[in-house]
């Protein structure tokens, strides 16, 4: 008996060697490519604007003659930005200043505070403000002035960005100056879109009297980028 059990299990074991065949020790590999896709990012940015030198802060027509600005002695154009991408952009944004004048003499002067009321030198106090919409998808200028009414003129040192005669200002902080939303299949949805403007304001009867002269050129460089995780 003892030996018919070894020849049965001898045969099964051939059989089982007959119907599996691998090796232990085999080797296979897979090699992965990784290349740099190039990110798309899909941005409306305005090319040029218009802002008003208005001491007296009376009503100013912006836009064209589409919307009232008044209250402010620095009345702007509100512009918008649209965000196409189907990513969340940080938006971080550079502003240089250029003032002119009839001469050099007569030139205002920018400042990086607030003058006192009684103040007779020709300066002016400018800033850019941003504010990502709440209020629709609609880019007119009625809709992004809408969106600007909830920030307050005063300047804010943490979200208004200086600017400065021949120097290129940002935020004190890193943050940026607003996240815009991603769009739904390139339309934007609400947060996608935010306005912005200059604003601030300017001695009211200076020495030198203000004049046609008078102007600032401000260059506004925009950066975008996906948030940081």
């Amino acid at each position: 008996m003892k030996i018919r059990k070894r020849l049965f299990l001898t045969a099964l074991a051939a059989v089982f060697a007959g119907t599996m065949s691998f090796s232990a020790f085999a080797v296979e590999t897979t090699t992965i490519e990784v290349t740099y896709v190039e990110p798309t990012i899909e941005v409306t940015v305005p090319q040029t604007g218009k802002a008003y030198i208005n001491p007296y802060a009376l009503p100013v027509q912006v836009s064209g003659g589409a919307v009232t600005v008044a209250g402010q002695q620095i009345a702007s154009d509100p512009m918008v930005i649209i965000n196409r991408s189907e990513v969340d952009l940080e938006v971080r944004v550079e502003v240089t200043g250029t003032v002119t004048g009839a001469t050099p003499e007569t030139k205002m002067l920018l400042v990086s505070e607030k003058m006192d009321s009684d103040d007779t030198g020709k300066k002016a106090f400018v800033y850019l403000q941003m504010e990502r919409f709440t209020q629709g998808t609609d880019t007119s200028p009625e809709n992004a002035l809408k969106n600007l009414e909830a920030v307050p003129i005063t300047y804010r040192a943490s979200r208004d960005v200086l600017v400065l005669d021949g120097k290129k200002s940002t935020l004190e902080s890193t943050a940026p100056m607003a996240t815009l939303l991603k769009a739904n299949s390139g339309t934007p949805q609400v947060g996608s879109n935010a306005a912005f403007r200059l604003t601030g304001f300017c001695s009211k009867t200076p020495k030198i009297a203000w004049s046609a002269a008078d102007k600032i050129t401000a260059s506004v460089a925009f950066t975008f980028s996906p948030p940081s995780k």
